[in-house]
Protein backbone atom coordinates (compact mmCIF):
# COMPACT_ATOMS: atom_id res chain seq x y z
CA UNK A 1 0.00 0.00 0.00
CA UNK A 2 1.21 3.40 -0.54
CA UNK A 3 2.63 5.44 2.12
CA UNK A 4 0.53 8.30 1.50
CA UNK A 5 -2.40 5.95 1.31
CA UNK A 6 -1.22 4.17 5.00
CA UNK A 7 -0.91 7.84 7.01
CA UNK A 8 -4.93 8.32 5.33
CA UNK A 9 -6.12 5.07 6.19
CA UNK A 10 -4.46 5.96 9.80
CA UNK A 11 -6.90 8.95 10.62
CA UNK A 12 -9.60 7.58 8.74
CA UNK A 13 -11.80 7.20 12.16
CA UNK A 14 -11.31 10.43 13.17
CA UNK A 15 -14.05 12.87 12.49
CA UNK A 16 -12.67 16.04 13.08
CA UNK A 17 -9.17 15.76 12.56
CA UNK A 18 -6.46 16.60 15.84
CA UNK A 19 -4.67 20.41 16.50
CA UNK A 20 -2.41 21.75 14.30
CA UNK A 21 1.08 21.12 16.59
CA UNK A 22 3.71 23.08 17.86
CA UNK A 23 7.54 23.64 17.02
CA UNK A 24 7.62 24.38 20.84
CA UNK A 25 9.12 21.36 22.32
CA UNK A 26 6.81 19.82 25.22
CA UNK A 27 9.16 17.34 26.40
CA UNK A 28 11.32 20.16 27.47
CA UNK A 29 9.10 21.17 29.75
CA UNK A 30 7.20 18.25 30.78
CA UNK A 31 7.74 16.84 34.23
CA UNK A 32 7.06 13.24 35.47
CA UNK A 33 6.50 11.93 38.73
CA UNK A 34 9.10 9.32 39.04
CA UNK A 35 8.67 6.00 41.88
CA UNK A 36 11.12 6.12 44.64
CA UNK A 37 12.53 2.73 44.03
CA UNK A 38 13.94 1.72 40.69
CA UNK A 39 14.85 -1.51 38.82
CA UNK A 40 17.99 -2.02 37.02
CA UNK A 41 18.83 -0.21 33.72
CA UNK A 42 19.71 -2.38 30.77
CA UNK A 43 23.21 -3.10 29.37
CA UNK A 44 21.59 -1.81 25.92
CA UNK A 45 20.56 1.32 27.62
CA UNK A 46 23.30 2.45 29.45
CA UNK A 47 25.79 1.46 26.58
CA UNK A 48 23.95 3.79 24.39
CA UNK A 49 24.56 6.20 27.07
CA UNK A 50 27.63 5.60 27.07
CA UNK A 51 28.17 5.82 22.77
CA UNK A 52 26.79 9.06 22.71
CA UNK A 53 28.82 10.46 25.02
CA UNK A 54 31.97 8.99 23.20
CA UNK A 55 30.49 10.61 19.90
CA UNK A 56 30.07 13.60 21.60
CA UNK A 57 33.80 13.52 22.92
CA UNK A 58 35.18 12.80 19.21
CA UNK A 59 33.43 16.13 17.48
CA UNK A 60 34.26 18.18 20.31
CA UNK A 61 38.11 17.40 20.38
CA UNK A 62 39.06 17.43 17.08
CA UNK A 63 38.49 19.89 13.82
CA UNK A 64 34.86 19.74 12.98
CA UNK A 65 33.81 17.63 10.11
CA UNK A 66 30.38 16.88 8.14
CA UNK A 67 30.59 13.59 9.09
CA UNK A 68 30.92 14.06 12.81
CA UNK A 69 28.61 16.64 12.61
CA UNK A 70 25.73 14.43 11.37
CA UNK A 71 27.06 11.62 13.93
CA UNK A 72 26.30 14.02 16.90
CA UNK A 73 22.95 15.00 15.90
CA UNK A 74 21.80 11.55 16.15
CA UNK A 75 23.66 10.65 19.41
CA UNK A 76 21.52 11.28 22.07
CA UNK A 77 17.95 11.21 19.72
CA UNK A 78 19.33 7.35 19.69
CA UNK A 79 20.06 6.88 23.32
CA UNK A 80 16.45 8.56 23.90
CA UNK A 81 14.84 5.87 21.73
CA UNK A 82 16.59 3.07 23.72
CA UNK A 83 15.66 4.42 26.74
CA UNK A 84 12.09 5.16 26.34
CA UNK A 85 11.75 1.98 24.50
CA UNK A 86 11.34 1.79 20.76
CA UNK A 87 11.99 4.81 18.80
CA UNK A 88 9.97 7.68 18.66
CA UNK A 89 9.86 7.53 14.49
CA UNK A 90 8.58 3.71 14.99
CA UNK A 91 6.09 4.77 17.60
CA UNK A 92 2.71 2.89 16.86
CA UNK A 93 0.67 3.44 15.13
CA UNK A 94 2.71 6.06 13.75
CA UNK A 95 4.76 3.43 12.64
CA UNK A 96 2.89 3.30 9.50
CA UNK A 97 4.01 6.23 8.67
CA UNK A 98 7.22 8.53 10.07
CA UNK A 99 9.40 5.47 9.17
CA UNK A 100 10.30 7.86 6.12
CA UNK A 101 11.64 10.09 8.73
CA UNK A 102 14.67 7.38 9.39
CA UNK A 103 14.82 6.59 5.30
CA UNK A 104 15.45 10.88 4.64
CA UNK A 105 16.98 11.55 7.77
CA UNK A 106 19.44 8.96 6.94
CA UNK A 107 19.82 9.60 3.34
CA UNK A 108 20.61 12.87 4.55
CA UNK A 109 22.71 12.48 7.13
CA UNK A 110 24.87 9.35 6.28
CA UNK A 111 23.81 8.07 2.97
CA UNK A 112 21.78 5.72 3.55
CA UNK A 113 20.11 3.74 2.19
CA UNK A 114 19.75 4.74 -2.07
CA UNK A 115 22.67 7.58 -1.51
CA UNK A 116 23.86 10.77 -0.21
CA UNK A 117 22.91 14.06 -0.44
CA UNK A 118 24.85 16.55 -3.25
CA UNK A 119 28.95 16.40 -1.69
CA UNK A 120 28.26 20.18 -1.57
CA UNK A 121 25.22 19.25 1.00
CA UNK A 122 27.18 20.13 4.13
CA UNK A 123 29.77 22.62 4.12
CA UNK A 124 32.38 23.69 6.76
CA UNK A 125 33.14 27.18 7.62
CA UNK A 126 35.11 27.81 10.54
CA UNK A 127 34.06 25.25 13.25
CA UNK A 128 30.42 25.18 11.71
CA UNK A 129 29.11 23.10 9.60
CA UNK A 130 26.09 24.21 7.79
CA UNK A 131 23.39 22.26 5.76
CA UNK A 132 21.58 24.37 3.05
CA UNK A 133 18.52 23.54 1.74
CA UNK A 134 18.86 24.46 -2.27
CA UNK A 135 21.67 21.70 -1.71
CA UNK A 136 20.57 19.21 1.05
CA UNK A 137 17.80 18.10 -1.09
CA UNK A 138 16.36 14.33 -2.56
CA UNK A 139 13.25 13.01 -4.30
CA UNK A 140 12.20 9.78 -4.69
CA UNK A 141 9.70 8.76 -7.28
CA UNK A 142 10.41 4.97 -6.94
CA UNK A 143 6.44 4.50 -5.57
CA UNK A 144 3.97 5.26 -8.50
CA UNK A 145 2.40 7.40 -8.55
CA UNK A 146 3.19 9.59 -5.53
CA UNK A 147 6.55 11.96 -5.01
CA UNK A 148 8.69 12.05 -1.78
CA UNK A 149 10.58 15.00 -1.30
CA UNK A 150 13.18 15.83 1.94
CA UNK A 151 15.12 18.52 2.49
CA UNK A 152 17.55 19.25 5.33
CA UNK A 153 18.31 22.99 6.60
CA UNK A 154 20.58 24.28 10.22
CA UNK A 155 24.08 23.77 11.62
CA UNK A 156 26.13 22.16 13.87
CA UNK A 157 28.62 24.15 15.34
CA UNK A 158 31.49 23.74 18.02
CA UNK A 159 31.56 25.90 20.17
CA UNK A 160 34.62 25.60 21.82
CA UNK A 161 36.71 22.62 22.60
CA UNK A 162 34.44 20.06 24.71
CA UNK A 163 31.66 22.41 23.75
CA UNK A 164 29.18 22.15 20.99
CA UNK A 165 25.46 23.23 19.74
CA UNK A 166 23.00 22.31 16.86
CA UNK A 167 19.85 22.91 15.10
CA UNK A 168 18.31 21.43 12.47
CA UNK A 169 15.32 20.78 10.27
CA UNK A 170 13.91 17.79 8.11
CA UNK A 171 10.90 18.61 5.78
CA UNK A 172 9.46 15.71 4.18
CA UNK A 173 6.39 15.81 1.80
CA UNK A 174 5.10 13.25 0.21
CA UNK A 175 2.10 13.85 -2.77
CA UNK A 176 -0.19 12.02 -5.02
CA UNK A 177 -3.19 12.44 -6.65
CA UNK A 178 -5.29 11.26 -3.46
CA UNK A 179 -3.67 13.21 -0.65
CA UNK A 180 -0.89 15.17 0.27
CA UNK A 181 1.19 15.12 3.28
CA UNK A 182 4.07 16.86 5.34
CA UNK A 183 6.32 15.84 7.99
CA UNK A 184 8.47 18.01 9.48
CA UNK A 185 11.56 17.07 12.07
CA UNK A 186 13.10 20.04 14.70
CA UNK A 187 16.04 19.18 16.01
CA UNK A 188 18.20 20.94 18.11
CA UNK A 189 20.65 20.03 21.10
CA UNK A 190 23.75 21.56 22.99
CA UNK A 191 26.61 20.04 25.42
CA UNK A 192 29.58 20.78 27.30
CA UNK A 193 32.51 18.70 28.54
CA UNK A 194 35.19 18.36 30.56
CA UNK A 195 37.42 16.03 32.08
CA UNK A 196 35.53 15.13 34.74
CA UNK A 197 31.62 16.06 34.43
CA UNK A 198 29.53 15.94 30.53
CA UNK A 199 26.60 17.95 30.37
CA UNK A 200 24.23 17.23 27.35
CA UNK A 201 20.71 18.48 25.85
CA UNK A 202 18.39 17.40 23.01
CA UNK A 203 15.26 17.93 22.04
CA UNK A 204 13.59 16.86 19.13
CA UNK A 205 9.43 17.28 17.53
CA UNK A 206 7.92 15.70 15.08
CA UNK A 207 4.77 16.91 12.95
CA UNK A 208 2.45 15.11 10.71
CA UNK A 209 -0.26 16.74 8.72
CA UNK A 210 -2.11 15.36 5.49
CA UNK A 211 -4.86 16.76 3.80
CA UNK A 212 -7.04 14.75 1.76
CA UNK A 213 -10.99 14.23 2.64
CA UNK A 214 -10.23 16.03 5.92
CA UNK A 215 -7.15 17.16 7.27
CA UNK A 216 -5.16 15.60 10.11
CA UNK A 217 -2.11 15.97 12.03
CA UNK A 218 0.09 13.86 14.70
CA UNK A 219 2.87 15.55 16.60
CA UNK A 220 5.47 14.41 19.11
CA UNK A 221 8.46 15.69 21.07
CA UNK A 222 11.66 13.96 22.77
CA UNK A 223 14.01 15.30 25.19
CA UNK A 224 16.89 13.58 26.56
CA UNK A 225 19.21 15.29 29.03
CA UNK A 226 23.04 14.25 30.51
CA UNK A 227 24.51 15.15 33.60
CA UNK A 228 27.23 12.62 33.91
CA UNK A 229 30.23 12.35 36.06
CA UNK A 230 33.04 10.81 34.02
CA UNK A 231 35.99 8.64 35.77
CA UNK A 232 38.86 7.29 33.17
CA UNK A 233 39.06 4.40 35.10
CA UNK A 234 35.92 3.28 34.71
CA UNK A 235 35.80 1.16 31.17
CA UNK A 236 32.52 3.13 30.18
CA UNK A 237 33.42 6.25 31.37
CA UNK A 238 29.83 7.05 33.33
CA UNK A 239 29.51 6.72 36.95
CA UNK A 240 27.87 7.71 39.88
CA UNK A 241 26.29 10.08 40.50
CA UNK A 242 25.68 10.49 36.94
CA UNK A 243 21.82 10.80 35.52
CA UNK A 244 19.90 10.75 32.20
CA UNK A 245 16.67 11.78 31.58
CA UNK A 246 14.56 10.82 28.67
CA UNK A 247 10.72 11.86 27.86
CA UNK A 248 8.55 11.67 25.13
CA UNK A 249 5.14 13.80 24.89
CA UNK A 250 1.99 13.21 22.29
CA UNK A 251 1.54 16.61 21.07
CA UNK A 252 -1.16 16.35 18.33
CA UNK A 253 -3.17 13.02 18.01
CA UNK A 254 -7.08 12.90 16.57
CA UNK A 255 -9.46 12.08 19.55
CA UNK A 256 -10.69 9.12 18.08
CA UNK A 257 -7.51 7.31 17.30
CA UNK A 258 -6.30 8.63 20.80
CA UNK A 259 -9.51 6.17 22.29
CA UNK A 260 -9.17 3.09 19.96
CA UNK A 261 -5.25 3.49 21.21
CA UNK A 262 -5.31 5.25 24.73
CA UNK A 263 -1.77 3.55 25.73
CA UNK A 264 -0.35 3.94 23.12
CA UNK A 265 -0.29 7.80 23.16
CA UNK A 266 0.59 7.89 26.44
CA UNK A 267 3.25 10.45 27.39
CA UNK A 268 6.58 9.08 29.10
CA UNK A 269 9.52 9.31 30.61
CA UNK A 270 12.46 8.10 32.08
CA UNK A 271 15.57 8.86 34.13
CA UNK A 272 18.55 6.39 34.43
CA UNK A 273 19.94 7.13 38.17
CA UNK A 274 23.82 5.84 37.94
CA UNK A 275 24.84 3.29 41.17
CA UNK A 276 28.63 2.45 40.16
CA UNK A 277 30.97 1.61 37.15
CA UNK A 278 28.41 1.33 34.12
CA UNK A 279 25.63 0.29 36.28
CA UNK A 280 22.31 2.44 36.65
CA UNK A 281 18.45 2.28 37.79
CA UNK A 282 15.65 3.05 35.67
CA UNK A 283 12.84 5.11 36.78
CA UNK A 284 9.69 4.92 34.69
CA UNK A 285 6.36 6.82 34.65
CA UNK A 286 3.45 8.11 32.28
CA UNK A 287 0.90 10.15 31.89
Amino acid sequence: MKRIAILAALFAAACGGGGGGSKTNAATTATFSYPSTGSAASGATTASATSALSTLTAFSSTTPDVAGATNVTGSLFDAANTALGGSVAFAAPAARVLPLFRQVRGQALFGEPTGPMPSNCGTLAGNTVTFDPAACTVTDNSTPGETVRGSLSGHVTRVSPGAAEWALVLTVTIQSSQASMTLELDDSGNFALTSTTAKAHEEAAIHASVNASQSMSLGVAQAADLDATLDGNCATYIVAPSTFEAKRVWTSVPQDVRNQNPAEFQNKGVKLVWTGCGTANAFLASN
